[in-house]
């Protein structure tokens, strides 16, 4: 959709400037069916530069098969199957279900203990990073369609369907 019919959508809509990690948690247990685990699982993610670990306040596995289905898109689920098909059988004794497409995991940062500041996915998955991006909303400032990362908000409000 065009930007300008975007941004006139989104006026009409109610959509919170972010979303509290509170709402976040019921989202990822109740629409993803996703099982929260300790960072401590996760331990690698402190040698990773873009990753907050002390910051890391919510992480979440994605297992449940029909939830996985319905949130990679055509493109993810034959790059899903090329994996399959191609290099499974020579990676065998690794947990390769992550590039199967059998597992997305989910950690948040929060440097206030309220909303997200950031956020790493494992896993490819275009709509989860795009609904984090909601999750983690826009300032009022923000709000110009001259803005690079509002028109990109507004791209995953629609991508999400927020809009």
């Amino acid at each position: 959709m065009e930007i300008n019919k975007l941004y006139l959508n989104f006026l009409t809509k109610k959509i919170p400037n972010y979303f509290l990690i509170e709402e976040v948690d019921r989202i990822y247990k109740e629409k993803y069916k996703a099982n929260e685990l300790d960072k401590k699982n996760f331990i690698d993610l402190k040698k990773d530069p873009y990753v907050d670990y002390a910051n890391i306040v919510k992480c979440y596995e994605i297992t449940d098969e029909k939830v996985l289905d319905n949130l990679y898109c055509k493109e993810e689920k034959q790059n899903h199957r090329r994996f399959t098909k191609k290099y499974a059988s020579k990676y065998q004794g690794e947990d390769n279900r992550l590039n199967e497409g059998k597992l997305i995991n989910v950690m948040l940062e929060s440097k206030d203990g309220k909303r997200i500041s950031g956020y790493t996915v494992q896993g490819s998955c275009s709509y989860i990073s795009s609904e984090l991006v909601v999750f983690i909303g826009r300032t009022q400032e923000e709000e110009n369609l001259d803005n690079h990362r509002f028109r990109y908000y507004l791209n995953c409000l629609e991508e999400t369907g927020y809009l």
